[in-house]
C-alpha cells in the first residue's frame, strides 16, 4: 500500500510565524525542519500500523528544500526535494497510490483566526477560484490527488483549516494540533503530543481509505486567480488562453485538471515576480 505525503511548513506545531522558517536565522530553521520531519515521520509510523508499505514525500514548503533526507531512514522511503517541479506541492503522485496526506497545511487566505492564512504566494494571491469555489492549497493539492484517483485521507494543521479539509473533502481524517487564535497566535500541543496524534490519525486514515473519495473537479474547470495588483494581473495574463476578467482577476478553463494547474503555477510566478521586481 502507497501513501503519498505533501509536507507544507505553516500547519507544524508551535509555529505562528514565517520568521520561522527565514534560513536567515538558522537556529530558527533548524527548529522548523527538524520538527516537520518528526510529523511525517509519526505520520509514516502511524500508516505503517495499518499496513502501509511505501512512502513518497515532497517538500512543499517555500523553497522545497527543507526536509533533512538523514531524517528518513527507511529504505521504502523517496524524497521530492527542490524546486521548481511540475506538480508543485503534489510532485510525485500518480494513479499507483492508494492515498495522499497533506501534513503542516494551512487555511486558504482570508480564514480568520487560521495561523498564517494564505494561498499560495501570500504577497500576490488575494483568492483562488475553481468553478467558482474559493480554494486554497489544501483544496488544490487534493484535486490535483483526485486527478489521479487518489483520495486525500489526512490533514494536518491548525482547526481552521482542518474545519476546511472536512467542507471540501467530506469524509477525511484531520489531526488538529494547534488552535487558531488569530494569523499570527495559537494554543500548541507541546510535540510529543502532537506526534501522537498525527501517528494516531494517519493510522485511522490508512484504515479507512475505502470510506473515501477522490476530490475531482468538474470539466471544463475554471481558475479564476485574484491578485494584490494590477501589474501582477498583466504579467498572468501574458499566459495563452487566459483572460482578463477585471483589473487585478485572471481566468482560465481548461478539461485538464493537471494542464490547467501548470499554467496556475506560471501565472503565480509570473505574478511572484512581478511583486519582487517592486520598489516602493
Amino acid at each position: 500500500m502507497k501513501v503519498f505525503i505533501s509536507a507544507d511548513m505553516e500547519g507544524r506545531a508551535g509555529k505562528t510565524h514565517w520568521e520561522f522558517s527565514k534560513n536567515a536565522d538558522p537556529g530558527e530553521w533548524g527548529r522548523d525542519r527538524h520538527i516537520m520531519c518528526e510529523h511525517v515521520n509519526a505520520a509514516i509510523k502511524g500508516a505503517k500500523e495499518a499496513n502501509a508499505t511505501e512512502f513518497v514525500i515532497n517538500d512543499s514548503h517555500n523553497t522545497m528544500r527543507n526536509l533533512l533526507i538523514d531524517r528518513f531512514d527507511d529504505e521504502n522511503v523517496e524524497l521530492v526535494t527542490g524546486q521548481p517541479k511540475p506538480l508543485c506541492m503534489m510532485e510525485g503522485v500518480d494513479e499507483t497510490f492508494d492515498a495522499a496526506f497533506l501534513i503542516g497545511y494551512h487555511a486558504k487566505m482570508g480564514s480568520h483566526p487560521g495561523v498564517l492564512n494564505h494561498s499560495f504566494c501570500p504577497l500576490s494571491i488575494r483568492d483562488v477560484r475553481l468553478n467558482g469555489k474559493s480554494v486554497g492549497e489544501l483544496g488544490v493539492s487534493a484535486g490535483i490527488a483526485g486527478y489521479f484517483n487518489v483520495p486525500t485521507t489526512l490533514v494536518v494543521g491548525d482547526n481552521v483549516v482542518a474545519e476546511e479539509a472536512k467542507s471540501q473533502l467530506g469524509t477525511v481524517e484531520v489531526a488538529v494540533i494547534k488552535k487558531a487564535i488569530n494569523m499570527t497566535s495559537a494554543k500548541c500541543l507541546p510535540l510529543s503530543k502532537a506526534n501522537e496524534v498525527i501517528k494516531k490519525m494517519a493510522r485511522m486514515a490508512v484504515r479507512r481509505i475505502k470510506d473515501m473519495s477522490p476530490l475531482v473537479y468538474n470539466t471544463p474547470t475554471i481558475i479564476e486567480v485574484d491578485f494584490f495588483m494590477t501589474n501582477m494581473a498583466d504579467a498572468a495574463s501574458l499566459i495563452p488562453g487566459t483572460e482578463r476578467k477585471s483589473g487585478t482577476t485572471v481566468s482560465l478553463t481548461s478539461s485538464d485538471f493537471l494542464e490547467l494547474f501548470k499554467a496556475f503555477q506560471a501565472m503565480f510566478m509570473l505574478g511572484e515576480s512581478v511583486r519582487m521586481k517592486l520598489e516602493y
